[in-house]
């Protein structure tokens, strides 16, 4: 959304938050992303799809109210194929954003979720 205007830094190694069991419990994700923060991680990486960002969204605002600063802390999440066009990816961005999401001021970088997905049937022959 243009908010972050630093030169963010990409963290070598980050926390992916997907195909595990603990990945798909609220209460297991909150610890997890915590934990890792408080451990000295930097780099969480998600997805709209894994149905989990409400959770990583808490654990990050604790982890700030804990004395983290967010510029520190890397946000990866993913745009599914069916909001692919920039009308749809600009709104999914501001819903990831919104307390029902990740609750955060920005997102670092959003990524497309199966690149590979045929683009003309996502967005259109016009791309939007």
């Amino acid at each position: 959304t243009g908010k972050n205007k630093k030169k963010a830094k990409f963290p070598q190694n980050g926390l992916g938050m997907c195909c595990r069991a603990t990945a798909y419990d609220d209460v297991l994700v909150y610890r997890t992303v915590l934990w890792y923060l408080l451990l000295g991680g930097r780099h969480i990486d998600g997805a709209h799809l894994y149905l989990n960002h409400n959770a990583i969204g808490k654990a990050i605002k604790e982890a700030i109210r804990r004395g983290i600063d967010r510029s520190e802390i890397f946000v990866t999440t993913k745009i599914a194929p069916s909001h692919y066009g920039y009308e749809k990816t600009m709104a999914t961005v501001q819903n990831f954003l919104s307390e029902d999401e990740l609750g955060l001021d920005y997102i670092d970088l959003v990524l497309m979720h199966a690149p590979s997905f045929p683009l003309s049937t996502a967005c259109g022959r016009e791309g939007k």
